[in-house]
């Protein structure tokens, strides 16, 4: 039997981490604007290629494996990559992740679907889940690849020179 890597299970599941963080995102925005499940809704419209009515079990069932799916595979990626180049993963990753590959990925995909939907959602809405699901697949990667590393402010109580420094730029 062959051996899966861990890189690649953390991967899975801290892309599903991401995308679960991304969709509780647009769940809340859509709960607090009154229309319950408006933003599967309208991507799901746009990826079928057509005007849907409204929510219904087939068409959210079959976006939320789409949206899922997606975001397994590139946790998956970005952890067998993490560990092929001995990065370590960062909350400054995961904004680097979140803002450059999430973006694109979303924004390509609308844009292969119909370039006239880009703008289907609010940019800031979308660029703000994906930032959170980046530090959230960059966070979950970091404790189960290298645990033992600090991250984020804990860096600073690793390196006393660094919170010198941060302090020395603080006060002036």
């Amino acid at each position: 039997m062959r051996h899966v890597s861990p890189a690649v299970i953390h991967g899975l599941v801290g892309g599903l981490i991401a995308g679960a963080v991304v969709a509780l995102w647009f769940f809340l925005v859509d709960q607090f604007a009154s229309q319950p499940f408006r933003t599967p809704t309208l991507l799901a419209g746009v990826l079928v290629g057509g005007e849907v009515g409204g929510p219904t079990f087939q068409l959210l069932a079959t976006y939320t494996v789409l949206h899922f799916g997606v975001f397994a595979v590139l946790g998956t990626a970005t952890a067998v990559l993490l560990e092929t180049t001995g990065a370590v993963a960062g909350l400054l990753m995961g904004l680097v992740f979140g803002f450059g590959v999430l973006n694109t990925v979303h924004y390509g995909s609308l844009l292969v679907a119909d370039a006239s939907v880009l703008t289907v959602l609010p940019v800031a809405h979308v660029v703000l889940a994906n930032l959170a699901g980046g530090m959230a697949l960059m966070v979950y990667l970091h404790y189960a690849l290298h645990p033992a590393d600090p991250i984020g402010l804990g860096v600073v109580a690793k390196y006393p020179l660094l919170a010198q420094g941060l302090g020395t730029g603080l006060i002036g």
